[in-house]
């Protein structure tokens, strides 16, 4: 068992370390588009283009499909006010918020005014959410796999037992 443990404990460490350090990168980057928005953000008036949901599936042993999460995703438009270019976005929403929004109707939208394509109907704070969250995790998965590694470390300076042996 302790064998298995060996051979176990380093590949783990490692996939939770990558994991942990990508999760951190990706909650600085959703913080980086909070605060663009916050410092260089504009406001326009969007309008809900489409409305749909996303279900995944998963196709178990036995032939069976079996659903997954469903996303509740709503996409609009809006033109920039200075140049009239139009900018296209999307949100992947609450399914109370996804229902009571509708198609055709027009929102607050809260763009970059450096890169329009960074925009917002909620004033950046899924991006605010996003950060927290996989800054959480990555935390949690980067602790996670130093402590692997340290685990690895001593299980491999650690002298066999003898069993049966001289005394």
């Amino acid at each position: 068992m302790k064998e298995l443990l060996k051979d176990i404990t380093l590949p783990f460490a490692l996939i939770a370390l990558i994991l942990g350090l990508a999760l951190l990168f990706i909650a600085r980057r959703q913080a980086s588009n909070a605060g663009d928005l916050a410092a260089q953000g504009r406001e326009a008036v969007a309008q809900v283009t489409k409305k749909r949901t996303h279900t995944t599936t998963h196709t178990q042993d036995n032939g069976a499909e079996r659903l997954g999460v469903t996303e509740y995703i709503v996409e609009y438009e809006f033109a920039h006010p200075d140049t009239r270019k139009v900018w296209t976005g999307s949100a992947t929403v609450d399914p109370k918020v996804w229902e009571s929004m509708e198609e055709g109707l027009h929102y607050k939208v809260t763009f970059s005014e450096v890169d329009p394509s960074l925009s917002s109907l909620f004033d950046g704070e899924e991006f605010k959410s996003g950060a927290a969250l996989a800054d959480y995790l990555g935390e949690f998965l980067a602790v996670l796999g130093v402590c692997g590694l340290v685990l690895d470390v001593w299980l491999r300076r650690r002298r066999p037992s003898r069993k049966n042996g001289p005394a």
